[in-house]
């Protein structure tokens, strides 16, 4: 490398760690951001398992704001990055996560287990295959999210058993948005005590990862953003969410934001080095001004531990190490110049990993190439374990001393001489407490604990740092304990300095117990009070009590303290607070005041007979609405219309083969002299009609999106057809019909010896005059040809092969049966298979297209009766102008005007 190139890539360096980092990479994540990574750092650094919930966001503003499905690969990205972590812990961590989506519901999606192997494909192939799918949800619930994710959380470590660090890691496109319900929801969520601080409590840190656009469908507006900042860390711009402060030993959040699809795989990418320890350095576009020619500098001074590279880029990036080795990056893993060197790559992004492993690294500048385009967030890890303690324990009311130890991994003491700064801060109990110089990796201070403060004293530590010469911004580092307050040896002893009862889920009430051990100075006693204790609003009251009052504890005794907690109402959240508890002395004369600290978790578990009820009920209605409607439009729509201009004919016929002719002497099959008002005033549409001797129906479809059918039958039991083609014939007792009179004739017959007679009827509307009234009807007559051959041939098939002599009257029901069964076979069945009801031979109705959810007429003369049984007045008797029955109006074809009521008119009746 030459002078001169080494010299460009040194301010190219000072240029990248100088630039304003990148809003979308670390401005979002604040100072609370930095300090939540690092506690979740620093417990998984010593416990056994590390417990990621992943849950993605599927509200139907994704189509907008992620029509790409970005969200997969970052998923999967995060996943892969995931994995990796069992390695930087030296295979000590057991790491696993869960799959899981919310809108108005939380659905997991894959269960829990290793980020490795089988369950890592499970992982990967659920965010392909399912994700890009699950876009419809109408509202955005943060509530479910959050609580199905503590619940899956929780039982996940109780069956785990050990030490688990759990956290959650939430993507989310959109705000809080439940309808009408939103202002609730948010209250429910934020209020002291609520759903987020029941989280915080819980020791879960929410890590919220947020894809939020600026205009355009799916925009989010400032003040939603600020909400879900304020529900990950505590507080956002102008708003908060939760108690505040944040209690010292509640686990606050995170809150990230991408402001394109396309950052987010690495975004997602970033956050497995923050929960490494990581931090973010800058985010830089190579070739560029920190990236001259394609080479982007990255320095390592003394006191840091390594960095990561996350690059989006179509071509593997190479390693240049300080020694000028140039190194082509490969996935897999290698050692360079003593660093471990681990790269991993999928689908153009590669991650390309320095670090040492054990004790402080060596100082250099190692360059990183690209050979075209590419995007890079550099982060830096400082490789620094902090730890605080209290040596020689606490006691109330003396001077105790507190520790505060700065190591790497391979004990090496931190020398603050490697950086340009080096901050170590302590709290106790939520004070401050003032710390020494640190020597030897050690820094110490002194707190008193006066009497009547807590029982259990939280510790928490915090580290930053800046490197030299490089001015790298290192940390923070993290550490957390808890120490119990020890009281003077002449007063009992408190085994359990912290009243914790079991998570009331979907219940009221809970039972916690206290241990205690007597002095060995003689006997003493504990006494209770009752203390502040403080819930969600949705729990109502809450109280702690106990069956007795106080404890009586012999020397040396233990003794367990059962309590009780009582809410009134489940609730999500969580119960805080504090138990004083009055210690007396074994001489009987001192006694002091501790505060147990009191908590408990509040969880509503999702009722899922309940929800499924819901969702059965939401089913149905969505199906019902549509089914009224439409079963309302046929009862609308299926009705006859007429008026004052609706006219009617009835002409004897005999029908043959061929068709209808006219039985007497009139000139043609229809005249106007044939047609006549029917005797209404008013227009109206109307389910039943009754002219010359027919009766309209109609029958309405049980599917609701079936067409309403017209039907017409004899009122005086006469074989019926018609001549519309869909169903001109049934049984003889009834024919289709159209609800728009004048598309079709009908015929009512008496099959006899020989001939077939009957009469041949039109109802139509005269909106253009008689001339085309008539037109039409022979125009139908000539078009229903087939029609026409088809009914006489059913006709014939129902006639007697005699004529029957009976007696009048009493007899005409044996002739109507006699004369229906002739024509059948041995089976009762005619030439088209039917039986006397009309039915087939598989039992199924002569029309299955349609099966009446009702019919507005009833059959005439009985199911028993013949289809031309005429009991009661005949057709052509009761018809005051068809035929010879009436006197003649010769010039009712040129009225202008509708009759009047008194009018020569066929009897009709409207219903």
């Amino acid at each position: 490398m030459t002078a001169r190139r080494a010299a460009g890539l040194v301010l190219a360096a000072a240029l990248l760690l100088l630039a304003p980092p990148a809003r979308a990479q670390t401005d979002a994540l604040s100072d609370v951001g930095q300090r939540t990574f690092a506690q979740v750092a620093g417990c998984a650094a010593g416990a056994d398992h590390l417990l990621v919930a992943i849950v993605v966001d599927e509200s139907s503003s994704l189509r907008q704001t992620d029509p790409g499905n970005r969200r997969v690969g970052a998923i999967t990205t995060a996943v892969n990055a995931l994995a990796g972590l069992p390695g930087a812990a030296a295979g000590k961590l057991d790491v696993e996560a869960t799959l899981a989506t919310f809108g108005s519901t939380y659905t997991q999606l894959v269960p829990w287990g290793g980020v490795e192997g089988a369950h890592a494909d499970a992982l990967t192939g659920a965010a392909r295959t399912q994700l890009p799918g699950r876009d419809r949800a109408d509202e955005t619930d943060y509530r479910v999210a959050l609580r199905g994710a503590q619940q899956s959380l929780q039982q996940r470590q109780a069956a785990l058993g050990g030490t688990s660090c759990p956290v959650l890691l939430w993507f989310t496109d959109g705000e809080l948005d439940v309808g009408a319900g939103t202002q609730a929801a948010a209250a429910e969520l934020c209020d002291p005590q609520g759903l987020v601080d029941g989280l915080r409590g819980a020791h879960i840190p929410v890590i919220a990862v947020a894809l939020f656009t600026d205009a355009g469908a799916g925009a989010v507006p400032p003040a939603a953003r600020e909400q879900l900042r304020a529900i990950a860390e505590g507080t956002g711009d102008g708003t908060r969410c939760g108690a505040q402060p944040v209690p010292a030993d509640a686990a606050p959040g995170a809150y990230l934001r991408a402001d394109r699809p396309a950052d987010l795989r690495r975004l997602f990418a970033g956050v497995a080095a923050l929960l490494e320890g990581g931090r973010a350095a800058a985010r830089t576009t190579c070739p560029g001004d920190a990236c001259p020619g394609g080479a982007l500098p990255v320095p390592l001074d003394r006191g840091v531990a390594g960095f990561r590279a996350v690059l989006e880029t179509s071509a593997p990036p190479r390693l240049i190490a300080p020694d000028a080795g140039r190194h082509d990056l490969g996935a897999g893993s290698s050692t360079v110049l003593g660093a471990a060197v681990l790269v991993t790559t999928a689908e153009g992004l590669t991650t390309v990993s320095v670090t040492y492993p054990a004790g402080p690294p060596r100082s250099g500048v190692w360059t990183l190439e690209t050979d075209g385009p590419a995007a890079v967030d550099v982060y830096y890890f400082w490789g620094v374990a902090l730890g605080a303690a209290a040596p020689d324990g606490i006691v109330v009311g003396q001077p105790s001393r507190l520790e505060v130890t700065a190591r790497f991994p391979d004990g090496t003491p931190v020398d603050p001489a490697a950086y340009q700064s080096l901050h170590l801060s302590l709290r106790a109990g939520g004070a401050d407490v003032p710390l020494g110089t640190l020597a030897g990796g050690t820094a110490s201070g002194e707190v008193t604990l006066p009497p009547g403060g807590p029982a259990a004293v939280p510790l928490s530590a915090l580290a930053t740092a800046t490197s030299a010469p490089s001015g790298i911004a290192l940390g923070p580092a993290a550490a957390s304990a808890t120490v119990t307050a020890a009281l003077p040896p002449a007063f009992p002893r408190l085994d359990t300095p912290r009243l914790t009862f079991p998570t009331l889920s979907d219940t009221t009430a809970a039972t916690g117990t206290l241990l205690l051990t007597g002095s060995d100075r003689g006997p003493t006693r504990a006494c209770y009070a009752p203390g502040p204790l403080t819930g969600p609003a949705m729990a109502g009251r809450v109280a702690v009590t106990s069956d007795q009052r106080c404890l009586d504890l012999p020397a040396g005794a233990a003794r367990a303290w059962d309590f009780h907690l009582r809410t009134g109402a489940p609730a999500d959240g969580r119960v805080e607070g504090t138990l004083p508890l009055t210690l007396t002395a074994a001489d009987g004369q001192a006694t002091t005041t501790v505060a147990v600290p009191v908590t408990a978790g509040l969880v509503r578990p999702v009722n899922e007979p309940l929800r499924w009820g819901l969702t059965a009920a939401l089913v149905l209605l969505a199906l019902a609405v549509p089914c009224v409607i439409g079963w309302a439009g046929n009862a609308a729509v299926g009705r006859f219309a007429v008026g004052p201009r609706t006219r009617v004919a009835s002409v004897p016929v005999v029908l043959t083969p061929g068709g209808p002719r006219r039985a007497d002497d009139a000139p043609a099959l229809f005249t106007a002299d044939d047609f006549r008002y029917l005797p209404e005033p008013a227009p109206r549409r109307v389910t039943r009609l009754d002219a010359a001797g027919l009766r309209f129906s109609r029958t309405l479809p049980l599917v609701p999106f079936a067409e309403p059918a017209a039907w017409v039958r004899s009122a005086s039991g006469k074989l019926v057809a018609s001549t519309d083609p869909r169903q001109p014939w049934l049984d003889g007792r009834r024919a289709r019909a159209s609800f728009g009179l004048g598309s079709a004739l009908y015929v009512a017959l008496e099959p006899g010896a020989g001939e077939v007679r009957g009469r041949l009827v039109c109802v139509a509307e005269d909106s253009a005059g008689l001339g085309d009234l008539v037109e039409a009807g022979l125009a139908e007559v000539a078009r229903s040809g087939a029609v026409w051959d088809e009914i006489h041939r059913r006709v014939t098939a129902l006639c007697p092969a005699e004529p029957a002599v009976v007696a009048a009257g009493a007899g005409r029901a044996a002739t109507g049966r006699g004369a229906a069964a002739a024509g059948r076979d041995a089976a009762g069945r005619d030439a088209a298979g039917r039986d006397a009801a009309g039915r087939d031979a598989g039992g199924r109705d002569a029309d299955p297209q349609y099966r009446p959810l009702w019919d507005d007429a009833d059959e005439p003369g009985g199911a028993d009766a013949a289809p031309w049984d005429d009991g009661g007045q005949r057709w052509d008797e009761d018809s005051p102008w068809g035929g010879d029955a009436g006197p003649h109006r010769p010039d009712d074809h040129h009225h202008g005007h509708p009759p009047a009521r008194d009018d020569d008119a066929p009897p009709s009746v409207f219903r």
